[in-house]
């Protein structure tokens, strides 16, 4: 049994393991049993469930993630951001203009405002920061306080920012450079401008009416400059200027500058300038403006001018004066005008349209018509006194009563006067009803050039063109299809000097003697002439000369021309009459003259027929012949 034992024991103790020399799995089961023995367990100090490691606050339990961000300028839940998606935000309004008033349309949630929102969501306008609820509401065709209602009548602000109980308290408290804009309505206000202003109606002429009452002018400018626009001003009564009642609508003092743009001036009265008065160095612009119904118990219906006027686009009509029943232009003035209309205007004594003293100018371009005026004396249309010069302009359907249905033209001794480019046609009156020349004597002097003379009638002498006394040059010019009794076309009395180049006188009909062209007294020149087609129920169809001397030079011609009496072509009579003619065509066949060429009306009928053309002879009747 022994033995046994032993080999037993002995494969026990031969069996053992070398701990030095295999650690194997029991010592790794060893590590890990002492592993987790030591581990620490993860920490959460606010006791949130969420440790250290994912909280970005572990000291505060109310932050953490999935925790509810609120308004407080903390990161509630962990993500970064700070009061992002709050559960207590509060809603703004988008404020683009930056006025504290959104718009409803575009709300935003956020904790506070930032720029750009705003707590209200009122704004009507959103681009504008002048507009909102509560704003001054102003004259600018805006709605500015967001009440639904835009600009109330009888607004008056003052640069877009203030509003004033009257129009004199905005201009007392304008500077330089102000507007004044007036909101729709009826203001019965006398004004005085003193500053460089624009005084404006926001909605043009017809909204706003300036009523003065009949107590002055509605607007005086004293000093200064002023620009008015859109304006209707009435009912003015004038301001005393030298003992006189001037501009009812305005008047405007010395050396000043007055714009008036889209205005209507009427009904307004003064001795002088009813609708407007400027006075020495003043200079004046009136656009698209109407200036009507203005009676003047003196000089200038519708405007007195003492300064410079310029006149675009406008119209006079139906104004009332002695002189000028429109436009008076005083001493050395200066108008220009441009595509306007003066019609039914009319004065008592001269210039039913315009009355234009001595040493003032007038330009007028094509576009300006002077048309149904009428006056009680001379110059239906208008009446030149002196004056330098005047050009353009188309005068139809004028009449005087007396003479120069289309113009008058008077003129002092040595006074020299230019008249150009002017259509003068349909015009009536007693004598000149186209143009009337009165010239005080010799030395008086008027240039016509480029212009046409058509149609007019005269119930006495020259349908065409009167002159009497002076010296007259003509160039150019066209006078047509005029009837008179005696001198269809152009008649010269009292002598005159009479210079014609290229004058064409055709087509003109006198009851009684000078179809064409006639003149008693006087030296006459014409080169280039053209007398053609002329009718006469008496004598002279063409040409008739009483006591004239007149030359036909150039390429003159006198066609066609019948007579009922004597000398279709031309009668000479009266002591000193004489026609000479250089190189003229006096026609042949159908083109010849009837009754005859020529006809000395001296102590025995001389006539002479068949002169043809490129003829030249001498007609006297102190000698008595023709040759």
């Amino acid at each position: 049994m022994r033995p046994t034992l032993l080999l037993a024991l002995g494969l026990v103790t031969g069996c053992a393991p070398d701990p030095s020399k295999d650690s194997g799995a029991g010592d790794t089961a060893t590590a890990t049993a002492t592993a987790t023995d030591t581990a620490v367990a993860p920490v959460d100090a606010d006791g949130d469930g969420a440790d250290a490691a994912t909280d970005c606050d572990d000291a505060d339990s109310t932050r953490h993630p999935g925790a509810a961000e609120v308004c407080d300028e903390v990161d509630n839940d962990c993500d970064g951001e700070v009061d992002d998606a709050a559960t207590d935000a509060r809603t703004w309004y988008a404020d683009a203009d930056g006025d504290g008033h959104g718009v409803l349309a575009q709300p935003i949630a956020a904790c506070r405002a930032s720029d750009g929102l705003a707590a209200l969501s009122d704004d009507c306008d959103d681009a504008d920061a002048f507009v909102h609820p509560g704003a001054t509401e102003v004259c600018d065709d805006v709605d500015n306080d967001c009440d639904g209602t835009v600009d109330a009548p009888g607004l008056i602000t003052l640069d877009g920012a203030t509003n004033h109980a009257t129009i004199a308290e905005a201009l007392d408290a304008a500077q330089d450079g102000s507007t004044v804009l007036l909101c729709d309505g009826t203001y019965e206000e006398s004004v005085t401008i003193e500053r460089e202003v624009t005084l404006a109606s926001l909605h043009g002429a017809g909204a706003v009416t300036l009523d003065a009452g009949h107590v002055g002018s509605v607007v005086t400018l004293a000093a200064g400059a002023a620009t008015l626009s859109g304006l209707v001003l009435t009912h003015g009564s004038g301001t005393l200027v030298g003992g006189k009642l001037v501009g009812g609508g305005i008047a405007v003092t010395d050396g000043l500058r007055l714009t008036v743009d889209d205005c209507v001036i009427e009904d307004n009265t003064a001795e002088r300038g009813a609708g407007l008065f400027t006075e020495f160095g003043a200079v004046t612009t009136i656009t698209g403006s109407i200036v009507r119904d203005n009676a003047a118990t003196g000089w200038g219906g519708g405007a007195m001018v003492r300064g410079t006027l310029f006149a675009f686009s406008s119209g006079f009509s139906d104004n009332d004066a002695s002189h000028g029943g429109a436009v008076m232009v005083s001493l050395d003035g200066t108008v220009s005008l441009h595509d306007l209309v003066m019609t039914g205007n009319h004065a008592d004594t001269l210039g039913g349209a315009m009355y234009v003293m001595a040493g003032a100018t007038v330009d007028a371009d094509d576009g300006v018509v002077f048309s149904g005026n009428t006056s009680a004396g001379f110059g239906g249309g208008v009446a030149l006194n002196d004056a330098a010069a005047w050009s353009g302009g188309v005068f139809q359907h004028n009449v005087a009563d007396n003479s120069g249905g289309g113009m008058m033209i008077a003129l002092s001794p040595g006074v020299r006067t230019t008249v150009s480019g002017v259509i003068v046609a349909d015009n009536a009156a007693t004598n000149g009803a186209g143009i009337f020349v009165s010239s005080e004597d010799a030395t008086a002097a008027l240039t016509l050039r480029d212009a046409v003379l058509e149609a007019n009638v005269a119930s006495g002498v020259a349908g065409g063109l009167y002159a009497y006394q002076g010296t007259l040059t003509l160039a150019r010019v066209l006078a047509t299809i005029n009837t008179a009794s005696t001198g269809g076309g152009v008649y010269l009395q009292g002598g005159v000097a009479f210079d014609a180049d290229a004058l064409e006188v055709s087509s003109n009909v006198a009851t009684a003697s000078a179809g064409g062209l006639g003149a008693e007294g006087g030296t006459l020149t014409l080169t280039d002439a053209s007398v053609t087609d002329n009718l006469a129920g008496g004598v002279g169809a063409g040409v008739y000369l009483s006591g004239a001397d007149a030359t036909l030079g150039g390429a003159s011609s006198v066609l066609r021309n019948v007579a009922t009496g004597a000398g279709g072509g031309a009668w000479v009579t009266g002591q000193g009459g004489r026609l000479r003619a250089t190189g003229a065509d006096f026609g042949t066949d159908a083109a010849d003259n009837a009754p005859d060429d020529v006809a000395l009306g001296g102590a025995t009928l001389l006539t002479q027929t068949g002169f043809g053309a490129g003829v030249s002879f001498t007609c006297d009747v102190d000698a008595g012949s023709c040759q």
